[in-house]
């Protein structure tokens, strides 16, 4: 790997890379064509429909900081008829509410109220259309 090299962010919120989404048609069969690039011992949550979001899901600890989220339902359907599969990354923030006003000001779009999320234990979530494609935040565990 080519050396790296510090760069200083300006905009440093605290928010950190917690998953990317995964659109399918079924997320059993996905799962199974997925296991040949997945780590041997990995964690799955249950399958779970939140009516909320109009999706089921399914979350896959890869390691301590790393998931999959494969995805499935209305919420998908155009983006797999578009043949698009990696459907938005998720970055987990302390502050959900003052985030999602702060990336609203850098010209970000909000696609979702902010939501309590049946796979996240009623967290919030927002969904936003931003350079990097559809991007969810995710309000961080408060311990």
């Amino acid at each position: 790997m080519k050396e790296m090299h510090r760069l200083h962010n300006s905009f440093y919120s605290n928010a950190g890379f917690h998953h990317v989404g995964v659109a399918c048609k079924d997320i059993k069969t996905t799962l199974n064509e997925l296991l040949i690039f997945l780590p041997k011992d990995i964690e799955c949550s249950d399958l779970i429909h939140d009516a909320k979001l109009d999706a089921t899901l399914q979350l896959i600890k890869l390691n301590a900081q790393t998931y999959l989220e494969l995805v499935s339902g209305n919420v998908v359907e155009g983006i797999l008829r578009k043949r698009l599969y990696l459907y938005h990354t998720c970055f987990e923030v302390s502050d959900i509410k003052g985030f999602s006003e702060d990336i609203k000001s850098q010209g970000c779009i909000a696609l979702s109220p902010l939501t309590p999320a049946d796979l996240f234990d009623g967290r919030l979530v927002q969904f936003f259309q931003t350079p990097l494609g559809i991007t969810e935040i995710l309000e961080r565990e408060h311990h």
